[in-house]
């Protein structure tokens, strides 16, 4: 069976998963920070209470766009490209040895 962790072939120590995680959590600071130091609107007030509401700002809406998306799916299109060909890759010397040790002419039959 093949799975990522496998595929990857990468040292997981404790300090690059504590990183990896620390990552993840400055980008979410780092998305979810910009409104709550002012970039915004300011808030809508009904009977004397501020409304909760999302920020509707268009700059901040492609920022967070950007960094809460687009980026992600960057990340998880190129770890997953990696994977599948190192899958690939993989299949093809299983496949390679496997007709070898049978003999040539199953070779010929397995990729024709």
């Amino acid at each position: 069976m093949l799975d990522a962790g496998c595929a990857m072939n990468w040292n997981r120590t404790r300090g690059r998963v504590l990183m990896m995680i620390a990552g993840v959590w400055m980008l979410s600071v780092i998305v979810s920070l910009p409104p709550l130091i002012g970039w915004k609107r300011p808030q809508p007030v009904v009977n004397g209470f501020p409304l909760c509401v999302l920020s509707e700002e268009p700059g901040y809406v492609i920022y967070s766009t950007i960094g809460s998306f687009y980026l992600p799916l960057v990340v998880i299109v190129v770890v997953y490209s990696r994977i599948y060909v190192a899958a690939r890759a993989r299949a093809r010397r299983n496949l390679t040895s496997a007709a070898l040790s049978q003999g040539t002419s199953s070779f010929c039959l397995l990729i024709g």
